[in-house]
């Protein structure tokens, strides 16, 4: 009873996950985009619990979910309950870490054994506060149902922070390549902002 609060209950136009290695740049995206608090360190694991916080887009707000870091080492026994209320998730890469392309498989993996699946297909618009399916989806994923109906499929955008560290841009392509999936891919910088105005646009038009 005194543990942190597993999950948080969905409000706004839609619930976004904010899931990442360590020292991807997570919290720091989060402060960016919904001014909260949460806690930034140079140090691996900062965040401990769920964190919530609003993204302004137009006339509307989108939860953002700040989650723990998952390494190949360790993921909170809890996540899957946070991961439920969500929508969607934001995959946060540091292009410039070495170990970006492990960190990544390690994610898949560990999420994988509990389940989830970060969906590589982009069919959701949280615009007019719903969340819309692109009807050539629809059989597609009701296959997937039917083979796991306990399976979580969140649609999932790449976002390569830390963009003012001048990272190759064709970076995220090989990345994908070399992880054998095609996310929708944004490139932006939690500390110059640059970028950080289309991630809301995405998330609310698609």
């Amino acid at each position: 009873r005194t543990g942190p609060v597993q999950a948080i209950k969905a409000e706004g136009a839609g619930q976004v996950s904010l899931i990442g290695p360590p020292n991807a740049g997570k919290s720091s995206l989060h402060v960016a985009l919904t001014g909260s608090h949460a806690e930034v360190g140079p140090y691996p694991f900062t965040t401990h619990e769920p964190i919530p916080g609003m993204i302004p887009v137009d006339d509307v707000h989108i939860q953002l979910i700040d989650l723990p870091a998952v390494s190949a080492d360790y993921m909170e026994n809890w996540y899957l309950n946070a991961l439920r209320p969500a929508d969607a998730a934001l995959l946060v890469v540091d292009l410039a870490d070495p170990e970006c392309l492990d960190h990544v498989v390690a994610i898949r993996s560990r999420l994988d054994e509990r389940r989830v699946t970060l969906d590589e297909r982009w069919p959701y618009s949280l615009d007019d506060g719903v969340v819309q399916e692109e009807a050539e989806n629809d059989e597609e994923e009701e296959s997937d149902d039917l083979a796991d109906p306990f399976r979580i499929h969140l649609p999932t955008i790449l976002v390569a922070n830390k963009s003012d560290l001048d990272p190759d841009p064709d970076e995220v392509k090989v990345l994908e390549e070399l992880l054998g999936v095609s996310y929708p891919a944004i490139a932006v910088s939690a500390k110059t902002r640059q970028g950080l105005d289309r991630i809301g646009h995405m998330l609310f038009h698609g």
